[in-house]
Formats: structure tokens, sequence, C-alpha cells
């Protein structure tokens, strides 16, 4: 790396090349009022240039329009209030590109306030520690997830489990990636308490584009990527492959995930336009096991762990822009099937195995108390959402919609010995309408205030029908905003509930519960924040927020004596046992000194909690005591710090670096119960530091008609040990050259 000598001279070198090309732009454009006769001289002078000296002058006049476009941006694109008085923080396609984002967590991880686990460089391992994205401490809970994931604001999850699988979410289709840190009936509904959208490429102007990405380095890890799309008169498509591999950094850390994406649009007239879409997603990982065990002693990877999911996703839809209106009607399906490989330690036949059955070593398994078993997941989502916004007089917006979501799937168990369970078909059903009006009174270029409210309705064809409010308010003056939001949402159990009843019900007859007495979960969101810019180059934001969470969902297990006395309670069984509540402070601010240096930084200061109800360890498991107490959030840090940088120079140079700084965590399940007298302390992910890298070089002039760069990307610059799951280390520095060409 440069000494900070050398940075500052080349950084003061790059600045004067700007200035210099500046004045000698204003020095062209004020050329107009010259004399005729100077004009004819330097035409005639021009005309007498050789063809090699008007092409090398053509390269650096090319050269000279490059270095008046502002680079991008690193981290985040920015955060913005919307007209429901929401905050949006807002990842675009060149951010991904800038750090080199493999997958979901790589590109949101950066954002202040998301924090991310996995377990491989390449493939999700399941939709919990092995791959998953976290905001402000939410997305923790599984199964089920109190944040929610779409796809062109269509819901993308597992809808038996409820919650999102990071390999079935590709960041290659993203345009942009907005990122939903409180709830938000309004506009995410499934009952989110904070989301993720991401909006998928397309083609808007005439012409034809593509690319090429090939990219290799550590661990054997690989990747490339085919874009094409076009546009010609009122047809446009946009067509996306890709595909990643790594053998991995550990032994059975590997993975590979294949990606096709179509579009397909049709624009009927000027008001209307048509799109069809497919997405398709085949992906693996394995999971390389925990390095020790309890006692600090080394153990093996698992013998046999994969995870594997398939998923195609379709969506319809027709979109209508008018003067004072504009909207769409969507229909989607999505199919997907995971199967879960896994290696047992416990009997086979552990479900309605007949008495006596003998017990049989299965495939390899060493005696007779290890099996390997499959764990299959069919689940399904279609349905319809509809949306049209309406500006009936001037500042006035009114913002109406519709979403039937229709979630279903089927989980089984099998073995050697035949099928363990089954849960069959189940399908379940939210229907719910809503609306919002906001109205602007005077002008953002002066004194403005924006009133905002709304409201959805959620009917469930299981559970009980509830409201989810929201209200707002925006004002400001000039370069300042102020915004105020209180917004509540509902999260409703998936099929996972009556999946457990059904599978604790076999395994103990006695476990009698009924999934239909939970009730939803509630959360309530407020935020306060201001945002300010400083001048044409510096802009800052902060944010304080509070979260409270409300008949969280939860596992009880209950140990009674033997025979237990009538009536006899559930052994186990689903209750609305947990609450959450945490509070905290984001600030960020963007730096761009020059068109060719843009900085920002980002830090959340966060305090969460949750309680529920937990059971001691013996001898006191045998009575039905519950304990409810004070624990940390899992995945909720208290202190995190991004920071990053783009810097263009010499012309055909780019660096981006990246780093971001995590205070120690805690990883549980707060779904399950938990034995307060095992230390927390075990479960406790040190603090660590990372920086990242990505160097790029352009080959090729800017005014070609074809661009090609080649680039150079380190992750764990300082190669930092660290973990993200207790006993489960992160890849050391890893470093992967790829070349890109476009055209």
């Amino acid at each position: 790396m440069l000494n900070s000598g050398a940075q500052v001279g080349r950084f003061v070198l790059v600045l004067w090349i700007v200035c210099a090309i500046g004045v000698g732009a204003f020095a062209q454009e004020n050329s107009k009022d010259r004399s005729a006769k100077k004009e004819k001289t330097d035409k005639k002078k021009e005309e007498k240039k050789g063809a090699k000296k008007e092409a090398k002058k053509e390269d650096e006049k090319t050269e000279e329009v490059e270095e008046i476009i502002v680079v991008a941006p690193p981290l985040i694109e920015g955060n913005k209030v919307n007209r429901l008085g929401a905050q949006v923080t807002t990842v675009r396609s060149g951010q991904i590109k800038d750090l080199n984002a493999l997958d979901l967590g790589g590109a949101l991880r950066r954002t202040p306030g998301v924090t991310h686990s996995r377990y491989n460089i390449v493939g999700g391992f399941g939709g919990a520690d092995g791959g998953a994205v976290y905001i402000r401490g939410m997305g923790s809970r599984r199964p089920g997830s109190d944040i929610t994931t779409y796809v062109d604001g269509i819901p993308d999850m597992v809808g038996v489990w409820g919650h999102p699988l990071m390999d079935t979410l590709s960041t290659n289709i993203a345009e942009s990636i907005d990122i939903y840190k409180g709830a938000s009936p309004i506009l995410l509904g499934a009952g989110a308490f904070g989301g993720v959208n991401i909006k998928t490429k397309r083609r808007t102007e005439e012409g034809f584009e593509g690319s090429a990405t090939g990219a290799g380095g550590s661990y054997g890890t690989w990747v490339e990527t085919v874009e094409a799309g076009g546009k010609q008169g009122p047809y446009d498509f946009y067509f996306v492959e890709s595909t990643r591999g790594s053998s991995g950094h550990r032994p059975k850390a590997d993975g590979k995930v294949v990606e096709v994406f179509n579009r397909i649009g049709y624009q009927i007239n000027d008001n209307f336009n048509a799109a069809f879409t497919v997405n398709y997603t085949d992906a693996w990982a394995n999971d390389p096991g925990p390095t020790r065990d309890e006692l600090g002693f080394a153990i093996p990877p698992p013998e046999r762990n994969k995870f594997k999911v398939d998923e195609i996703k379709y969506l319809g839809e027709l979109t209508n822009k008018f003067d004072n209106a504009g909207g769409a009607v969507k229909f989607y399906y999505n199919d997907g099937h995971i199967d879960w490989e896994q290696y047992g330690d416990r009997a086979p036949g552990r479900l309605g195995r007949p008495p006596g059955a003998p017990v049989l070593p299965w495939a390899g398994g060493r005696d007779g108390t290890n099996f390997y078993f499959e764990s299959e997941t069919f689940y399904d989502l279609w349905g319809i959402r509809l949306h049209e916004k309406v500006k009936p007089w001037k500042g006035a917006e009114v913002l109406a919609g519709f979403d039937f979501d229709n979630i279903g799937g089927e989980f089984a168990e099998d073995e050697a010995q035949g099928n363990l369970f089954d849960c069959g078909r189940v399908w379940y059903h939210i229907a719910s309408p809503y609306a919002n009006v906001s109205q602007l009174f005077g002008s953002k270029d002066s004194w403005y205030l924006m009133p905002t409210a709304g409201a959805r309705f959620y009917g469930h064809s299981e559970y009980t029908n509830r409201w989810a409010p929201a209200a707002g308010i925006v004002g400001g003056y000039k370069n300042t905003e102020v915004h105020f939001r209180y917004a509540r949402n509902i999260l409703y159990p998936f099929i996972y509930a009556e999946v457990q009843e059904k599978l604790w019900k076999e395994i103990q007859p006695r476990n009698i519960w009924d999934h239909r007495d939970l009730r939803p979960e509630v959360g309530d969101h407020y935020e306060l924040g201001v945002s300010h810019k400083f001048n044409d180059w510096l802009k800052g934001d902060a944010t304080v927020f509070w979260d409270r969470q409300y008949d969280l969902f939860g596992f009880e297990s209950h140990l009674l004596p033997v025979p237990p006395p009538p009536p006899v309670p559930p052994v186990n069984q689903l209750t609305n046992n947990g609450r959450m509540r945490s509070e905290g402070v984001e600030l960020t601010a963007t730096v761009t000194p020059t068109r060719d240096l843009a900085l920002f930084a980002g830090a959340t200061f966060l305090h969460s909690r949750e309680s529920g109800i937990y059971y001691p360890t013996p001898p006191d498991a045998f009575i039905h005591s519950p304990q409810r107490f004070l624990v940390r959030s899992p995945n909720a840090p208290e202190f995190t710090l991004m920071a990053g940088m783009s810097w263009r120079f010499w012309k055909r140079f780019q660096l981006n670096l990246d780093g971001e700084y995590i205070t120690r965590q805690y990883k549980y399940n707060p779904r399950f119960p938990l034995d307060f007298q095992s230390p927390l302390e075990a479960q406790r992910i040190n603090d660590y530091f990372l920086m990242n890298g990505k160097l790029s070089y352009r080959f090729t002039p800017k005014g070609s008609w074809w661009q090609g760069k080649v680039f150079v990307a380190v992750e764990n610059l300082t190669d930092t040990n660290y973990e993200l799951r207790d006993k489960y280390p992160a890849p050391p520095a890893a470093a992967i050259f790829g070349a890109e060409l476009r055209f």
C-alpha cells in the first residue's frame, strides 16, 4: 500500500488534473465570443493534423469527458425519506460491483445497521447462521423471520418455514436494493418488521448492451456472469446467467450457485406496459461444522450435512403511467424445493418406528445410533398484488392497493427404513387491502411540511384478523429535512406452526395443543431523523429509532413426572412467550471532495434485549416452573462502524476500499428454550475489524464501442482471525482476479 506522502502527492496530482480540465472546459465554453478570424485560423490548423494525431486527440478528449463523471458513492447510494415518512437505504448495482459482492449478505453487510452470517465463501447453508442478513438485530428467529425479502415487490421466502434463503436472492439481477429498517405495513405487507426489496435490471432506452465477467482466486473460488439487454421499439428484454463456486476455506465448506434470469417486456401504448419474468436458482452448500466441541477438543467436519435448494419464480405484470396516476397489477408464482441431507446422532425410526423393530445402521453409519436421513421441503407461493398512486390535487398523493398471498407447502423426513414423517400439503392465504394519504404543504425549495397516514388490514384464513396503522410527518427547509414516523406491523406464523403441532403429536401422542391458539406477533416502530446537506460535497444523516415487539413465538419444553397427573399438559408446544425491545442511533456521512473521490462512513449504536420463557437445568427441569428474564438479543452488536472509499486516479484506475468494525454479539435462536445456567459467553462472537479492497484498471479508451477492465479484489485484507458463528472460523485473506468486457 502507498505511504501517506505518496497518497497525498497523487491526490494533489489528480486534483490538479481535474482543475486543469475544468478550466479548459470553461475556456472552451466562453470561446464563442472570439473573433471569426481566430476561429477560422484554428479550424485550418485543425484540418492539417494527420489521422494519427487526430485519433490521439479524440482519445484524450474522451478521457477528459470521463473526468467530468462523478465517481459513485461507496457502500450505499444513500438514505432517502419516502412519501410514507420512512427512511429507506438504497444500494445500487454500481456499489455491488465495487464491493465485489457475490451474494446478498456481501452486498448489504457494509450497510449501517445490517450484519450477516455465513459458513462458506459461496453458497448459503440453510436460512439461519449458514446464510442470513440481520437488520438492527431483527431476522434471527428460525423458523420464521421478522424481516421479509422481496424481488420486485414480490415476497421471496420458504413458505413452510417463513424465512428467506440467500441463494435464491441474486445480486447479479439487481439494479438496486432497498433496505427498510423498521415496520412498514403499507409498502412491505406480509407482516414484516423490516425488509429488503431487490429491484431487477431492465433496459429502458433504445439499443442493446451486454457484458461478460470471469474471475477466479483463493480456495478454488470462481465466478462467471453473462448479461444481455436490449430495447427495440415497443419490445425490451434482459437476460442474466451466472455460476459461482468454491472449494471453501475449510474441509467441506464448498458450495455452488447457478442463476438464470430473463425478463421480456412490451410497451402496449404510451400508458401501459406488460412484462413477464422468469428467475431460476439451483444451489447447494456443505456445512463444515464447528472446529471444536464444548470442551475445546478438535472435531472433524460432519460426515454428511448438505443443503440443496432449487427455486423458480414467475412474475407477470401490467403497469400503467398517466400524468397524475400510476400503478401496477402483478401475478406471481414461486415454486421451490429443499433437500437437506443430514447425518444424525440418534436411532433410526425416531418417528413411527414399530416397537421392537431392529435398529439398523444406514449407509455407512458406524453403529446403530448413527444414521443418514433427509429433510425435504416443498414450498409454493402464489398471489396477486395491485397498487395505484393518484395525485388528485397539487401536493397530494393517495396510494391504495390490495395483496393476496397464498402460502403453501409440505415437509417430510425420510430414512432408509422408509418415511419418518410427512405433514401433508398445507395452504394458508392472507388478503390485505391498504391505503395511505400524504399532502405536501409548501415547496422543497423553501419551507415545507408533509403529513402522511395509512393502514393495512390483514385477513388471514387461519388466524385472527388485524389492522396495521402507520403515520408520520416530514418537514424541512431547503437543505435540511426532519422526519418522524410510527408504524405497526403484524407477523403471522407460517406453515411451520402446524408442522410442529403434527410433528410433536406423532412423537408424543399426549402432546395436545392447537396451533390456531397462537396470536400474531406485533411490532411497533418509532423513528426520528434529520438530514442536512452542508454543501455540494458533504451530506449527513442522523436517526433515532425505537422498536417494541410483543407476543413473539417461542417453543416451550415441559419435562413432566411419569406418569403425569391429569389433565396431561402438552410436553412441547409453540406459544406467544417472547418480547423484544431495542433502541439506538444511526449516523451516516457522505463526502465527495472531488469528482474522482467519494467517502462514506456510518455508525449504529444499538441496545436490544429479549425476554421469554426459559427453563433451568436438572434437578428443577422436572418441575414446570418457567422463569422470565432479559437477555441480549442475538445478532445485535451494540456498535457497528462502516466506512468506504471510491477513488478514480490516473484516468483508468479505480480503487475501492471498505472497512467494518463489529462489536461482540451473541448467537442463539430466540424461538427455542435457552438454558440460562449455560453461560451466554459460550455463544458470544468477539468483536472484529475487516478491511476489503478492489483495484480495477480499464484498458480500453472511454470512447470505444466496447469496454474492458481487469480487477483484483481482496477480502479480509488484514487477515483478521474472526468468527461469524461460535467455533466457525471465517475465511482468512482471500484474493480473486477477474476481467469484465462490456459493450
